[in-house]
């Protein structure tokens, strides 16, 4: 902050004799050098005084990043500032000043975030709001394409692949907080675009039973330095499945061509949300929806948003026993692939002749059922006497938490009433939707 000078002395009619000499000095002061100084003072109150300009060789990065603006401005440790290319502002660094000497100008800034990339020589910095105020997503946009099985990941401000003057960014997290990643290019060998392949069941769909919602996800490939898109099922995962089987439930399909290596380190944020149709009767199998469907159907870019993980799995084949019963055993199960707190409800419908008593459990966690720990347990019986006597029992389970990798094993049993019945555990063979297990995440 310039400094004042000190005024003169003021005149004062006690004293006649110099009245007129100090009055004249006083009055020079006031309209020269007071004018003067006040001004430098207000244009160092000023935000001006934040808003500076370089010609420092910076290439785009983070960390600590020095360079020499002009003198006598205001920043102080912990401004938060905005370097960017005077030529193209789309390139760009944004952090905290460490430190500033305003008689050389030497700024220092630890720079949190970027977008762009490249080394230059012009620059403005600006004072900006901090780190956390930043969209959580820049310049991306979902397109259907004329082919309703493929979906273009472009960039917003030119409708079309991200370049170095149009670059996609995404905050995606490093498991301590999020950092802000871009993409200027297609990667990795890649196209932009995402193609549903004919006959291909993507996440265990099953052909005409109607809209699925999917996912698509941006994820930082730590081996390569660089922001990779994927498709995936379903929303909440943080880090990158491993799994290549198409079938799986947390497969991440890739673009068209591109070569990155599933890395279970790597981190990834969910940015965005379409819905599809699987229908082999259809050509092609797969239908991404867009506006003109309806817009609750077209696609949207959201950040992070809470996980919709969770789906029902039925037991595919009836299962009938002759004179006995049917022992308690993990019917159904499920691997789950995300951590946080699960709800689970097993529903399993048994039929014998003159009676029977269906028993319903949920255990967690073993992949071997008799380590698994019971979270619920139903049990119903009938003894109607009656070779089509049905009976169903249901268990539940709310706000267990599970590690990805756990199991949910849908237990059951059917038990005779009289020695001389057959059982039956009824699947979709029979009837479709009699025994089945349903999980979700409810975090």
């Amino acid at each position: 902050m310039p400094a004042m000078t000190t005024p003169p002395t003021p005149p004062s009619r006690s004293t006649p004799s110099t009245f007129s000499t100090l009055a004249d000095a006083f009055i020079a002061w006031w309209t020269g050098t007071f004018t003067t100084e006040l001004n430098a003072v207000i244009a160092a109150l000023n935000w001006n005084s934040l808003d500076s300009t370089s010609t420092t060789s910076l290439t785009i990065g983070t960390g600590s990043q020095s360079l020499t603006v002009e003198a006598s401005k205001s920043y102080l440790p912990g401004h938060s500032v905005k370097i960017a290319r005077t030529a193209s502002p789309s390139n760009w660094m944004h952090g905290d000043v460490t430190s500033y000497d305003s008689g050389t100008g030497a700024l220092v800034v630890n720079v949190l975030d970027v977008l762009g990339s490249g080394t230059y020589t012009d620059w403005t910095i600006t004072f900006s709001a901090p780190i956390n105020n930043l969209n959580q997503i820049q310049n991306l946009k979902l397109v259907v394409n004329a082919a309703v099985n493929k979906l273009d990941i472009f960039a917003q401000s030119n409708g079309a692949a991200p370049d170095s003057s149009n670059p996609i960014g995404v905050q995606i997290p490093d498991g301590n907080g999020n950092i802000y990643r871009t993409r200027a290019a297609t990667v990795l060998g890649g196209s932009t675009q995402f193609i549903l392949a004919d006959a291909t069941a993507y996440w265990g769909a099953v052909s005409g039973t109607g809209k699925i919602k999917l996912h698509t996800y941006e994820i930082w490939d730590a081996a390569n330095s660089v922001m990779v898109p994927a498709l995936s099922r379903f929303s909440g995962f943080l880090n990158v499945p491993t799994t290549t089987t198409a079938t799986d439930d947390d497969y991440f399909l890739l673009p068209d061509g591109c070569t990155y290596t599933r890395a279970a380190t790597d981190f990834c944020v969910c940015t965005g949300s379409i819905w599809a149709n699987y229908n082999t009767a259809n050509t092609p199998d797969w239908t991404i929806y867009q506006a003109s469907d309806g817009a609750a159907l077209a696609p949207q870019i959201i950040w992070n948003p809470k996980s919709d993980y969770g789906y029902q799995k039925n037991l595919a084949t009836t299962v009938t026993v002759s004179n006995s019963d049917i022992a308690e055993y993990s019917a159904i199960s499920v691997v789950v692939k995300q951590a946080g707190r699960y709800g689970a409800e097993m529903q399993s419908q048994g039929q014998g002749n003159n009676g029977v008593i269906a028993t319903a459990l949920v255990k967690t966690g073993s992949s071997t059922y008799a380590s698994a720990v019971q979270k619920g347990y139903g049990q119903n019986n009938s003894s109607w006497a009656n070779s089509a006597s049905y009976v169903s029992a249901s268990a539940k389970m709310r706000g267990v938490y599970l590690n990805a990798g756990d199991t949910i094993h849908g237990g059951a049993a059917v038990a005779r009433l009289n020695d001389a019945s057959t059982t039956t555990l009824q699947g979709d063979s029979t009837i479709v939707g009699a025994t089945t297990l349903s999980f979700w995440r409810e975090d």
